[in-house]
Formats: structure tokens, sequence, C-alpha cells
């Protein structure tokens, strides 16, 4: 309060504590505040009256959000309803029954590599042969060949007589299989194979071989 009796209003965060009370530097005059008002708040005496008190009100208005308006909403609906589908899933996963899937993986670590090698903002393609790697392209086919020599001896395959690739499914899998087997056939025999598949294999063989043409 000065002489006037009136009042000057600055935000706290531009004072310090000297001493249990509060002095502010503000437009280089020095104030002393007289009286407390909680808060982000507080009441001061200054010789510069009109400039604290507009500056004051701008700030307020920015940086407080004190214009009499409630903040607005900036969550993004898109994240949120992916965190709702996340936790369903974790709710479910323990009490899954069907589809063959193992709930007990650890891939934080891998995350967290990925994350700090900077992987996770670059596109690799595979599109090619892991046994020929003459892409120029960013590939990561040099691993891929390694996955296939790894399990190939492991079905009895040796590495001098080797080829694959590696599938991203089931029925990618199957397909890729019937269709280089169905092939290979042909070329020694020059007849188009009949495919034997069980009742209880997997749905995608009939539909494979509906799409090749083959008999079944």
């Amino acid at each position: 309060m000065d002489d006037s009796g009136r009042f000057i209003v600055i935000p706290r965060f531009f004072a310090k504590r000297v001493d249990g009370e509060m002095d502010c530097e503000l437009m280089g005059s020095k104030v002393r505040n007289d009286i407390w008002r909680g808060g982000n708040i507080m009441i001061v005496s200054s010789v510069r009256k009109t400039v604290c008190i507009l500056l004051t009100a701008v700030l307020l208005c920015v940086f407080l959000g004190s214009c009499g308006h409630e903040p607005e909403n900036t969550a993004d609906p898109t994240i949120e309803r992916l965190n709702e589908f996340a936790a369903a899933v974790m709710d479910e996963k323990n009490q899954q029954l069907g589809y063959p899937g193992n709930q007990d993986v650890q891939l934080t670590d891998f995350y967290r590599w990925l994350l700090d090698s900077g992987l996770d903002t670059a596109i690799v393609n595979n599109a090619g042969d892991p046994f020929n790697n003459t892409d120029p392209s960013l590939n990561a086919l040099d691993f891929e060949r390694e996955v296939i020599e790894f399990f190939g001896p492991l079905y009895g395959f040796s590495l001098e007589d080797l080829w694959g690739i590696v599938t991203f499914s089931g029925t990618d899998g199957n397909n890729h299989g019937i269709y280089f087997g169905a092939n290979d056939l042909f070329n020694r025999t020059g007849k188009l194979p009949i495919v034997y598949v069980s009742d209880e294999a997997h749905y995608s063989n009939m539909r494979i071989c509906d799409l090749q043409n083959l008999e079944v």
C-alpha cells in the first residue's frame, strides 16, 4: 500500500525471500510487500504503480490463466483411445485362450535400444533375396540370412544347400511354402502337384491352393 492507500499486485514468482520477508526488483524499483494474499499473488508497495499494475494484468492473463476462462481440454482423443485399448489388453492377456501366442514377453530392453539407436525414425525394407544381398537400399537381409542359417540345421538342412526367407505370419509362410514347393515339383515333372491338406491344418491352406490354382 502506498501513501495514498492504493494497492499494487504483482506475481509472486518475480520476488525472492529475504530475511523472512519478500523483496521484489521490478522496472528498476525496489519494493517490499506489506500484505500477503496467498497463492501466486502478493500485494506490495511501489513508486511505479501504473506500470506494475499493467504488467501484472498481462502476466496474470497470459501465464496464470486468470482471465475468467476455463483451461481447454488438450487431451488427444486418439491417445486416450489407445490407452484404453492398452489397458484392456493388459487386463485380459493372462486369460486369453485359443490362438497360440506367448504372452510372457519382455521387450523393454529392445525398445529402449531401438529408441537410443535412432532406428525408430528409420524404415528398412527386406524385399529381395537374403542370400544374394545386392540391394543398395536400407535393409536387414544379412540378419534374415543368419536366422535361416540358425534354424535350417535344426530341421536337418545342410548349410551348403540351404535357402529360404523369413515370412511375417503363418499364412504368409504357408503361401510361400506351397508356392515354392509346387513350382519345384512342376519344374522337375512338368506337372502341377496335388496338395494334400488335413482338415485340422490352418484354414489358409485351402485359400492359398485356390489362389494358386492347385488341386486339393
